[in-house]
């Protein structure tokens, strides 16, 4: 049976865009036979906390249906502090150093990026003529931080920029969740193998479900409460009619800060709920007329 390694820096029980890909992409590699190990650090993301049941772990083993997920130790934070973030990083990197000398590697080694330095340390570690690595992006880090105002141009940004050149030339192949991303790495490597791999959700409303056209319009987001969601600046921006709610599920950097304004602010037909489990969020999608998919 073929191994496959797949290196993340998120997987379930964390919540997320990233957590639910990879998970997705373990198990249908699972059924096609592969034999999947995925390589995460203790669960922490996005509360910045280590979960309750994996604390005072520097490692710990579990099996999820015919997956195998080895959990590292990293210095937990969902500090906005970059230095903190970056020790958090290292901290992970240095755990796949060490697992790295006792592990013998798999076949095929599928690294998820961002982040952008755990991508590079794990391309260092594990790209060799021995095993192909594939090299999964998702954002295009460092021009996304840049986008978002939490990099600026300058020294730190140009060795960003060529850890990044770094990762695209040492993957064997590229997989990208948009043509865009493709097409940046194209624009670095032409010949490098690529592959186009959307984010489709395993999900299944029930389109028998009717909401009366006379009730209270319901807007829901559910997702991260980050920078990259805006949420924050969204609330305080946005101007809801009387008959019109908007309702938010999730968790994150900025959660505190919302529920900090919202409480403040006396805006009622905002509800901010926290965070659910996915087979509710399926429920609660049904029950509203419309989903908010915010991006800064």
């Amino acid at each position: 049976m073929k191994e496959i390694c797949i290196v993340t820096n998120y997987f379930p029980p964390e919540t997320g865009a990233a957590s639910n890909r990879i998970s997705f992409l373990a198990t249908l590699l699972s059924k096609k036979g592969y034999k999947v190990t995925v390589l995460c650090p203790l669960p922490n993301y996005p509360k910045g906390q280590i979960f309750k049941g994996y604390r005072r772990s520097f490692f710990r083993k579990e099996a999820q249906a015919n997956i195998s997920v080895h959990r590292l130790w990293l210095y937990a934070t969902n500090s906005k502090n970059k230095w903190k973030r970056l020790f958090s990083m290292l901290s992970f990197s240095v755990s796949l150093l060490f697992y790295r000398c006792f592990k013998k590697p798999a076949e095929v080694v599928i690294i998820q990026s961002p982040p952008l330095l755990i991508a590079y340390s794990a391309i260092s570690l594990y790209a060799s003529n021995k095993r192909k690595v594939i090299l999964n992006v998702s954002d295009l880090w460092p021009q996304a931080g840049l986008d978002l105002g939490a990099l600026k141009k300058g020294k730190f940004y140009n060795y960003l920029k060529t850890i990044e050149a770094y990762n695209y030339t040492k993957a064997d192949m590229v997989m990208g969740q948009s043509q865009e991303i493709l097409d940046h790495v194209r624009s670095i490597h032409p010949q490098k193998e690529m592959v186009l791999y959307r984010n489709f959700p395993d999900i299944k409303f029930n389109t028998d479900s009717t909401i009366s056209i006379n009730a209270t319009v319901k807007i829901i987001y559910a997702g991260l409460l980050g920078v990259a969601q805006g949420i924050l600046e969204l609330c305080k921006h946005i101007k809801l009619p009387e008959n019109v709610e908007l309702h938010i599920y999730g968790d994150g950097p900025e959660k505190q800060a919302l529920l900090q304004y919202l409480d403040s602010a006396n805006k009622n037909n905002i509800i901010c709920h926290g965070e659910v489990s996915k087979s509710e969020l399926q429920t609660l999608y049904e029950n509203h007329h419309i989903a908010l998919v915010p991006l800064v």
